[in-house]
């Protein structure tokens, strides 16, 4: 389906609503959170690899459909190429908004007794964990209730 590729930054761009029917990417990122972001790829640049963005040809340029903060990460990193999924131009503008949205969401919860109780805080926040929310949500009695394990069936 997506053909994998690295390519030049320069020929990247966000989704800013460049694409006809595609509504511009609805994420944002600020201050702190962005400075995390950018610390966690130059700690592990690897993880691209992993988790690479999500385009689509666009002209002579490719527009990310996932991906829209690591993109600015790594050109705040000065990155020269990123590592890529190539939609395929026939993709149907339905699909693409479908992506968009879904490689934005946070389908998952974080058990926080877990992660007080099995992970060091220090290596949490390293990672960019944001341990305000941890702690908000320690505070209120938040706990992993009603987590799906590998035993549930």
């Amino acid at each position: 389906m997506a053909n994998k590729q690295n390519i030049p930054v320069a020929l990247l761009q966000c989704n800013e609503g460049q694409i006809e029917g595609l509504p511009r990417n609805p994420r944002f990122i600020k201050d702190e959170r962005f400075k995390k972001l950018v610390k966690s790829l130059e700690d592990d640049p690897e993880m691209l690899d992993l988790r690479e963005l999500i385009v689509y040809p666009h002209g002579k340029h490719f527009v990310v459909i996932g991906g829209n903060m690591r993109l600015r990460a790594g050109k705040e990193l000065g990155f020269e190429t990123m590592p890529c999924k190539i939609l395929p131009a026939d993709t149907p503008i339905e699909k693409l908004k479908a992506y968009v949205i879904k490689d934005n969401n946070a389908f998952g919860n974080d058990d926080f007794d877990l992660l007080a109780n099995e992970w060091d805080t220090e290596f949490l926040e390293e990672c960019g964990f944001d341990l305000g929310t941890f702690f908000d949500s320690e505070a209120e009695g938040s706990t992993g209730g009603g987590m799906v394990t590998e035993d549930d069936d």
